[in-house]
């Protein structure tokens, strides 16, 4: 259903950079981040693990679109997605 990160490119990791700590580069619980479904972004709050390579969280948006469903997807509906469909993380 997701999009895959095409091949040789990294998530994009935004956010605040406290110079004393390391700059982060991988999936955190809590987490919000970023997969797509063609050239619609869908936005994923509350990510948590899900099993190996697999992680979980609830949508609270699309776009460009900004409508309460695409496809077969909602707002608050819980997802399961790879590390490889995620396009951003912060």
């Amino acid at each position: 259903m997701f999009n895959k990160r095409p091949q040789g490119r990294g998530i994009v990791f935004v956010g605040h950079h406290v110079p004393e700590n390391i700059i982060k580069h991988t999936i955190s619980a809590g987490d919000s981040v970023t997969l797509r479904i063609g050239e619609e972004s869908v936005l994923v709050r509350d990510v948590v693990l899900a099993g190996p390579d697999r992680f979980k969280g609830t949508v609270y948006g699309f776009e460009p679109s900004f409508s309460h469903k695409y496809n077969e997807l909602e707002l608050e509906q819980e997802v399961v997605f790879q590390e490889s469909h995620v396009f951003g993380c912060s």
